[in-house]
């Protein structure tokens, strides 16, 4: 994590860095930079499991395609990119604060 911001009391922004918005591999699978052009750009976020904090990744296949077993789909969201600065490695993401849930506990 880079930075988090309270935009509003019902909004936090939390700006992510790392290496995986970087070209890598992962388990023997190349996997392509992240590239986010506009507004309407959204990625999933897995969220670590409540009861035990692992969390599950989804299963890379060969042809590029993702398994998402139960305990994935049951711990992820899809959100709008707020901002990606590919230059920097910054993405930044809007949660709405309801007060509890995966995302609130998490953030």
């Amino acid at each position: 994590m880079e930075d988090i911001e309270d935009i509003s009391p019902s909004v936090r922004r939390i700006t992510l860095s790392g290496e995986q918005l970087q070209e890598h591999e992962h388990d023997g699978i190349s996997v392509p930079s992240l590239i986010s052009h506009g507004f309407d750009d959204d990625v999933r976020l897995i969220f670590p499991d409540p009861e035990t904090g692992e969390r599950p990744h989804p299963i890379a296949q060969k042809d590029g395609n993702l398994l998402r077993p139960e305990t994935v789909k049951n711990l992820f969201h899809a959100y709008t990119v707020r901002y990606f600065d590919a230059v920097n490695g910054w993405l930044a993401i809007d949660f709405a604060r309801h007060g509890e849930g995966l995302a609130e506990n998490w953030s």
